[in-house]
């Protein structure tokens, strides 16, 4: 009776073959044979994993890494899709500009809300005036409650909104 066959990690194949490409096409010496020679495996090994007969293990992904420190462990095991520290970086920005974007998309709404209802809100300073345009009653509350406030109502608009549009699908069934 045989050893049990072990499970191949396919994302760690297929990022394996992904690097001997790249890293063949910058340096047409970094063979297969080559780089199974720095790395102590052999040729054949090399062809199996990136052919899928073979898994990838940690401690050679981390002999590949150590030989190609342009890529990351992360994604050679699999973990994530930045290949590089740039991707990684590159993508991290990518998410805070994007979540930027839809807060100010959010504050915006927010403001429009505001201004369709009568009202109208400026900051002062560390304040925020709030005043209602029909009465030209206002009234001044310092930033940090203003933030904790107009939460609060983004909160309770998203509720009675996702309530209604739920109630109305409903209705539909």
């Amino acid at each position: 009776m045989g050893r049990p066959k072990k499970e191949i990690n396919e994302k760690r194949c297929e990022n394996f073959k992904i690097l001997l490409q790249e890293v063949k096409k910058k340096d047409r010496t970094n063979t297969q044979k080559r780089i199974g020679e720095r790395i102590y495996l052999s040729e054949t090994t090399i062809s199996d994993i990136a052919n899928k007969r073979a898994d990838l293990t940690e401690s050679n992904a981390e002999s590949i890494i150590h030989l190609f420190p342009e890529y990351r462990l992360e994604w050679l095991l699999g973990y994530d899709d930045y290949k590089t520290i740039a991707d990684k970086e590159a993508g991290e920005a990518a998410y805070f500009i994007n979540k930027g974007a839809f807060e100010i998309q959010q504050r915006e709404a927010m403001m429009f809300i505001i201004r369709r209802f009568g009202y109208d809100v400026a900051p002062i300073g560390f304040d925020v005036r709030i005043v209602n345009k029909a009465t030209e009653e206002q009234v001044v509350i310092p930033l940090s409650e203003a933030r904790d406030y107009f939460e609060e109502l983004s909160n309770m608009i998203e509720n009675y909104v996702r309530f209604h549009f739920n109630r109305k699908m409903k209705e539909r069934d």
